[in-house]
């Protein structure tokens, strides 16, 4: 069994498709998992209902095996928490409007409760246990549903005067539809979407970028460029020692780690490009270490 001092925490990682809870010692071995579909049509009271009865059952679980119930959560989410809601969150109806930290505080009978933006929590992940550890400056790239950055220097996570540092998922794109964005290109859903809308076939974003059919092929090179051109301008901003790349896009890891590279080849010091260590799961990753700070401060960062 696990150690259990100085007690369990909870995680919940709210995607544009799923939603991921595990609990886990403050010392960040997880106890257990569940993932369960985000129904974002729904609208954001019945998501957040629905990741409250799942997190409460999966907390029953836990203490039943354990003996022990969390004491501490925090959730990642798309976005930034503001008095109202979380702006910056297009995926899910009524985000914008949502009291999250509120609504789960109550719901799960827990005061000791963070929220953060899901990139940055995986940012902090990745520093702490994963691909960036030492690097200074550090770079990660969340690329799924939709697609932000995170940026670390001297160990801390870079927030921004409006908590909006790393949202390139906002920067005018270079292609498609007059006023799009580089997530309304490059993002997962959009990628399936046009797919969808032009040729009739359901087909996984990852799936688009791996195919060899010519019209797929052409499509994921424009995405590829455009993704490795936003990399490249980020690395000569920021400067990284390490580049980490994550998020559901990574399961067509090679052509994403070879487009970037290419693109950052021309910048004056390009840096590695990595595999992030938690490619599908470091926003949650993050939100476990969030709540254990929570359980123990002297440990957050």
């Amino acid at each position: 069994m696990p150690d259990l001092a100085p007690g369990l925490v909870l995680g919940i990682d709210f995607g544009g498709t799923k939603i991921d809870l595990a609990t886990a010692t403050a010392g960040g071995e997880i106890v257990d998992r569940v993932r369960i579909a985000t129904e974002a049509a729904d609208g954001a009271e019945a998501v957040v209902a629905r990741a409250v009865r799942q997190a409460r059952e999966l907390m029953d679980v836990t203490q039943a095996w354990t003996g022990l119930r969390p004491v501490a959560a925090a959730a990642a989410t798309p976005g930034i928490e503001s008095d109202g809601g979380i702006a910056l969150s297009p995926n899910i109806p009524g985000w914008d409007r949502l009291p999250l930290r509120d609504r789960l505080s109550t719901g799960l009978g827990l005061e000791r409760l963070t929220v953060d933006t899901d990139v940055k929590l995986a940012t902090r992940a990745e520093y702490e246990l994963g691909a960036l550890s030492g690097a200074d400056p550090g770079l990660y790239l969340s690329a799924g549903t939709g697609v932000a950055a995170g940026i670390v220097v001297g160990g801390t996570v870079l927030r921004g005067a409006n908590g909006a540092a790393g949202e390139i998922g906002y920067a005018p794109a270079s292609s498609g539809s007059a006023g799009a964005n580089l997530e309304d290109v490059v993002g997962g859903r959009a990628i399936e979407e046009r797919v969808a809308a032009e040729t009739g076939a359901v087909l996984r974003a990852g799936e688009v970028l791996l195919s060899d059919q010519p019209w797929l092929r052409a499509l994921a090179d424009g995405v590829l460029t455009q993704l490795g051109a936003a990399v490249a301008g980020l690395v000569l901003a920021v400067d990284p020692a390490v580049v980490a790349i994550g998020g559901g896009l990574m399961s067509a890891s090679e052509p994403i780690l070879r487009a970037v590279e290419r693109a950052v080849a021309g910048t004056p010091f390009p840096p590695p490009i990595r595999p992030a260590r938690f490619l599908h799961d470091g926003s949650l990753r993050g939100a476990l270490l969030a709540a254990a700070g929570l359980v123990a401060p002297a440990a957050a960062r």
